[in-house]
């Protein structure tokens, strides 16, 4: 053989051999949960970069845990929740958190797939994110989900999946970070029950306390908040948010699954924003859409409505100087696992029915419940104004 064929054949034996090992550390670091590789303390217990690839990450653990329960939302969710919960009612569990980071209700449709896959998801817990209504007339369209999933599309999204975890040069650097930190404390991580550590935050708390993190995330509120324009709920079946949840109800149907809708339980700081913008109008006429929509499809669907002024909702802010974290939230927008038990006992505890925390919905009784929950708004206006 030439000298010049030789050395292209090394060349290509080398590069070869470098992909197959970059490959196998790769699928045995496993940072997006896809091959289920042994877990090994101090090596790849945590799984810091996980949501750089949420959609195949959750699916991949929900067929694994063959879930009873499936949470469904957005950050809120995936933050607020705890699978492990003594609260769940055991025949609830095991739970999985399917709460998706920045996404809409329309991208959990694989995760949603994965898991009835295991063929005993007999519960559905549906967030659904008024403010993610904003913007979304006009854009229906959603993924149907499939019972089941094709073997063709099953194979190749599997391959897809495959590839993305162990051959690209993302999945290398994430299998390179997922290892380095896994002494840090500093990081988000994924949980094997799609639940998040939120690493970032309770850092932030430790150098800068639990003021300085309300404070920025209302900032960040505020400017959202007054780019926004109020949504129109005339015509609700064109609004995404909607055309989604009605296609996870009718799958819930079809499954064979209860399906439980709420409204997440905003601070009162995000509730007054809303005021102040112009959109609480809007806020209402989301409630009011949302039971006439589901209701006329899904008859006795349970909606249950957490937003509203009470001793959960207005917890103080924290004191500036005070390193306590807050008892019920991280920050407005995203409440901790303990109100989250609160929510599941309102739920699904032996005295949930008698709890003020959380309003049921339906036709009989939005109004009333839309009118309360203005009365406590009021209410806690008027003592502001008389607060020295």
């Amino acid at each position: 053989m030439a000298p010049a064929p030789r050395y292209l054949v090394w060349c290509a034996i080398g590069l070869i051999g470098s992909l197959m090992i970059c490959a196998g550390f790769t699928v045995l670091v496993d940072p997006y949960y896809v091959f289920g590789s042994p877990i090994i303390a101090g090596f790849n217990a945590l799984h810091p970069r996980a949501n750089d690839q949420m959609i195949a990450a959750r699916s991949h653990l929900a067929e694994r845990m063959r879930p009873r329960t499936l949470l469904l939302g957005n950050s809120r969710t995936e933050a607020g929740f705890d699978p492990a919960s003594s609260e769940w009612p055991p025949a609830m569990t095991p739970v999985f958190d399917a709460g998706l980071p920045g996404v809409g209700l329309d991208a959990a449709h694989q995760v949603v797939e994965a898991a009835l896959a295991g063929q005993r998801l007999r519960h559905m817990v549906i967030a659904v994110e008024f403010l993610d209504t904003i913007g979304d007339n006009g854009k229906a369209a959603v993924h149907p989900i499939q019972m089941p999933v094709p073997p063709t599309e099953r194979l190749l999204r599997e391959g897809h999946d495959q590839f993305i975890a162990s051959l690209t040069i993302g999945a290398m650097a994430d299998s390179l970070q997922t290892v380095l930190l896994q002494r840090s404390d500093a990081s988000n991580t994924t949980r094997l029950d799609g639940s998040a550590d939120l690493g970032e935050y309770a850092d932030y708390v430790r150098q800068f306390g639990p003021a300085a993190l309300f404070d920025h995330k209302m900032a960040e509120y505020r400017a959202r908040f007054a780019t926004y324009s109020p949504p129109d709920f005339s015509h609700p079946e064109t609004n995404a948010t909607f055309a989604a949840l009605l296609a996870l109800l009718a799958a819930a149907k079809t499954a064979g699954c209860t399906a439980d809708i709420i409204i997440y339980p905003y601070h009162a700081t995000v509730l007054d924003l809303l005021q102040k913008d112009g959109l609480w109008p809007s806020f209402e006429a989301f409630k009011r859409a949302l039971v006439r929509v589901v209701w006329a499809r899904y008859p006795g669907t349970r909606i249950v409505d957490f937003s509203g002024y009470n001793a959960f909702t207005t917890e103080p802010r924290p004191p500036k100087g005070s390193m306590l974290p807050m008892r019920w939230y991280w920050e407005p927008g995203h409440f901790r696992t303990s109100l989250g038990d609160q929510i599941i006992q309102r739920l699904y505890g032996e005295n949930g029915e008698r709890s003020d925390f959380g309003r049921d919905l339906r036709p009989d009784t939005v109004d009333a419940a839309l009118a309360a929950v203005r009365q406590e708004r009021d209410a806690v206006f008027a003592e502001q104004r008389g607060s020295p």
